[in-house]
């Protein structure tokens, strides 16, 4: 074997290996900046599933550390102590939950709905400032994980309201958009 190939294997190995040992910090909580947002989204790395009855959903650590990142720099800066990992977790729980029910519904929030809201809020340069200075983020971030989420959580609930007509079956939903408020599971 000549020497070129065994440096290209040497260097094919050594590829393989540092990618596993980035993999392996990503889920050790070592490296949750951009780069492991980055090996998360590459590897389509899970921070696990929600089940129930069966039905597995998965949650992408790639969504677990953007909250964690934009959540971090928030707490920075106001000097707030909170149980970060509870927090971050309740809200992608809650998310994880609102795109499975959108997804099986066919619900989706457009950029013009985004675009409507925005137009509806007196002060949006102030909220542009607020994403960067506060929490560390551009508007765009923002949007996705502010914006959007609250306006697909709305589309869910009205959409759970109008396809149930009768008092049972809008209890039903009520208690499931209850459920999704409070992070819990409500599969039926």
């Amino acid at each position: 074997m000549d020497k070129k190939v065994r440096i290209g294997i040497i260097v094919i190995i050594i590829l393989v290996i540092s990618q596993y040992l980035a993999i392996r910090l990503v889920y050790a909580h070592k490296l949750e900046n951009s780069l492991g947002v980055l090996f998360s989204r590459v590897y389509n790395l899970k921070a696990g599933d929600i089940e129930k009855d069966g039905n597995k959903v998965p949650v992408f650590l790639e969504e677990y550390l953007k909250y964690k990142d934009s959540l971090k720099n928030y707490l920075k800066d106001n000097n707030q102590e909170i149980d970060i990992n509870e927090v971050v977790w309740e809200r992608i729980i809650k998310n994880t939950w609102l795109d499975k029910i959108a997804k099986d519904n066919k619900l989706e929030v457009t950029k013009d709905e985004v675009d409507d809201y925005l137009v509806n809020i007196e002060d949006l340069d102030e909220i542009k400032k607020t994403s960067k200075e506060t929490f560390g983020i551009s508007f765009n971030k923002y949007k996705n994980l502010v914006i959007k989420p609250f306006i697909l959580e709305s589309k869910v609930y009205n959409y759970l309201l109008d396809n149930y007509n009768d008092i049972e079956n809008v209890t039903i939903a009520q208690n499931a958009y209850e459920a999704l408020e409070s992070g819990e599971s409500f599969l039926t």
